[in-house]
């Protein structure tokens, strides 16, 4: 025999929660009916066939909707009306309400396999990093902090963090050589650094610092030589100290 279990939404969990079981001026239980064009009051009574008042004929005995540790389980044989009732009921979260909804086995299933595969997925881009990507992700996640913890604190909480933060954890690291990219072009645009030598060095070109910042690896290409430094531990921190800059 089947079975439909609604439950509270976010999370509550009362001990017991009655909900309205008819309208009344105090709480209004009402559904549109687009065949009528006209909006209809809806009462649960347990010797009715129809959920609708205007359908009840005779002396109707109210029906008690009782929420207990946050779910309402109904059989779909004998609890028939009372669900019919529920899926008409304002507070149903596919009405718009925002006290209860049903509880859809499969589709919680799925959003549970997806949550875990988005999980192992993080975890295991989270391993497969070498220590100046770690170090590079460390400072965008927790900044200087990150500065001061060992290579392998680092590891560990870069791991838990992709582990609790899976989504985030991805997106943030797919768009850290876009984001890395984009800003240093826009810096040497803008004249607050500037490649010399054929782009095989790259300086500061501030009023008071003039200094070198990295030179390229003999046979390296300056892009790439330039994003493996600022993945670098030594680049996180110049990354840190140009984005001050250009603030």
């Amino acid at each position: 025999m089947e079975t439909k279990v609604y439950r509270l939404c976010n999370d509550k969990s009362p001990l017991t929660l009655l909900l309205a079981s008819k309208n009344t001026h105090r709480k209004s239980i009402l559904w549109y009916d687009e065949e009528r064009n006209e909006q209809r009051a809806l009462r649960y009574a347990r010797n009715q066939k129809s959920i609708f008042e205007d359908e009840q004929n005779g002396q109707s005995i109210i029906g008690e909707i009782e929420f207990k540790d946050g779910s309402l389980v109904c059989n779909t044989r004998n609890d028939a009306t009372l669900i019919k009732f529920l899926e008409h009921h304002p507070d149903n979260k596919v009405n718009g309400g925002n006290v209860f909804e049903e509880l859809n086995h499969e589709a919680e299933a799925q959003e549970i396999i997806d949550l875990i595969e988005i999980e192992a997925e993080a975890i295991s881009l989270a391993r497969e990093l070498d220590i100046n990507e770690i170090e590079r992700i460390g400072y965008k996640i927790w900044g200087v902090r990150a500065g001061k913890l060992k290579s392998a604190e680092l590891r560990r909480d870069v791991l838990i963090y992709a582990r609790n933060n899976s989504g985030d954890f991805l997106d943030m690291f797919e768009d850290v050589d876009s984001d890395i990219q984009v800003f240093v072009s826009k810096a040497i645009s803008e004249g607050y650094i500037q490649w010399r030598k054929n782009n095989t060095e790259l300086y500061w070109n501030l009023k008071d610092n003039k200094k070198m910042i990295h030179r390229v690896e003999r046979g390296a290409e300056p892009s790439k030589s330039l994003d493996k430094f600022i993945k670098s531990r030594e680049g996180s921190e110049f990354y840190e100290t140009l984005a001050e800059v250009m603030k």
